[in-house]
C-alpha cells in the first residue's frame, strides 16, 4: 500500500482513497512516476482550495460592512470617517464592491460592472431573511442589505477560509459615492452622517445621489469654484 503524502493528511472526505490507486501504480512503475504523481496531487489540491465566486463575494461584502473610510468634506474642508456599518443601501454596497482593489467586480457581470440585479441573483439562497430589505430614515425610503442577513452565509461558506480582511481605512480626496461620513461636529451630527452613508446619502450638501429607484449612483460632488476676482 502506498504511503499517504503529507498534503493529503488533512483533506476531507475520500480524497485519499481516490488518489490511492494512482499512487500504487506510480510506485509500481517507479522512476519519475511517483514524483510526477505527487506533483499532480499538489496541483489538484491547490485548485480545490481556490475560492469560489460565492466565497469571494461574501468576503468582499463582509469587508464592505467592516471597512472604515476617510474622505474630505468640501463643505467644511474637514477629514471625515465612516464605518463600520450594520446596513448598506444597495447602491452604496455596489460602489464599495467596485472599489475593492483585490477583486474584479467591475467586469464580473459578463465584462461589465456588477449591478443590483446581478447582486440579487448571486445572493439568492444566501440571505436570512431573504432578499433586499427596506427601511425608513429621515423621512426617506431606502433599500439594501443588513449585516445580520449574511451571518449564516459567512459561517457556512467561510468557516474554513482564511479570507478575513482586517478593518482598513481608505483616504479619498472627494466624498465617496454614497456619503461623506463623520464630519467632526457634535456626536449627534456624527451619528446622523454615519447613518446617511449607510443609506447611500450624500451629507456634503449635494443631496441624496442614491434616492433614484434605479439605484444608480450620481456623480461625486465637486468642490465649489473659487470666487471670481474683479478687475481694478
Amino acid at each position: 500500500m502506498p504511503t499517504r503524502p503529507d498534503i493529503l493528511h488533512h483533506q476531507p472526505g475520500r480524497v485519499w482513497d481516490n488518489w490511492k490507486p494512482l499512487l500504487a501504480i506510480a510506485d509500481h512503475a517507479g522512476g519519475q512516476w511517483p514524483q510526477l504523481t505527487l506533483d499532480a496531487i499538489a496541483q489538484a489540491v491547490s485548485v480545490e482550495r481556490r475560492l469560489t465566486m460565492v466565497q469571494r463575494l461574501l468576503i468582499s461584502i463582509r469587508t464592505a460592512f467592516d471597512t472604515m473610510t476617510e474622505s474630505i468634506d468640501f463643505t467644511t474642508n474637514k477629514r471625515v470617517v465612516v464605518g463600520p456599518f450594520d446596513r448598506l443601501a444597495t447602491a452604496a454596497l455596489i460602489d464599495t464592491l467596485l472599489a475593492d482593489p483585490d477583486e474584479e467586480w467591475a467586469t464580473a457581470n459578463r465584462g461589465r460592472p456588477i449591478s443590483s440585479y446581478w447582486l440579487r441573483d448571486h445572493l439568492r439562497g444566501l440571505l436570512d431573511p431573504p432578499k433586499a430589505q427596506d427601511w425608513e430614515q429621515d423621512g426617506k425610503h431606502h433599500s439594501g442589505y443588513l449585516k445580520l442577513q449574511f451571518e449564516k452565509a459567512w459561517e457556512a461558506h467561510l468557516a474554513d477560509v482564511d479570507g478575513d480582511k482586517t478593518t482598513t481605512t481608505h483616504t479619498n480626496t472627494h466624498p465617496p459615492s454614497g456619503g461623506s461620513g463623520l464630519s467632526g461636529g457634535s456626536e449627534q451630527n456624527q451619528q446622523d452622517d454615519q447613518v446617511g452613508f449607510a443609506n447611500g446619502e450624500d451629507r456634503s450638501g449635494g443631496g441624496n445621489p442614491f434616492s433614484d429607484p434605479s439605484n444608480e449612483p450620481a456623480a461625486p460632488v465637486s468642490p465649489p469654484d473659487p470666487p471670481t476676482r474683479c478687475g481694478s
